[in-house]
């Protein structure tokens, strides 16, 4: 997989492109991501993951 990182339009993001091969197709994906983020979006998957857990353990 190569992944690139490019200056995105906006100054205060980062862009990286990469190419992911899918089903036989290769798929150009682009993410944006803020330069100065306080969690990265794997942190911000786990604590949404632990409030849902929690969530249903006290229904």
């Amino acid at each position: 997989m190569n992944q690139t990182t490019k200056p995105a339009a906006c100054p205060d993001s980062v862009r990286v492109e990469r190419i992911q091969i899918s089903h036989g197709r290769a798929i150009r994906v682009v993410s944006v991501f803020p330069k100065n983020a306080s969690q990265t979006a794997e942190e911000k998957l786990r604590v949404l993951a632990a409030l849902e857990l929690q969530r249903k353990k006290s229904a």
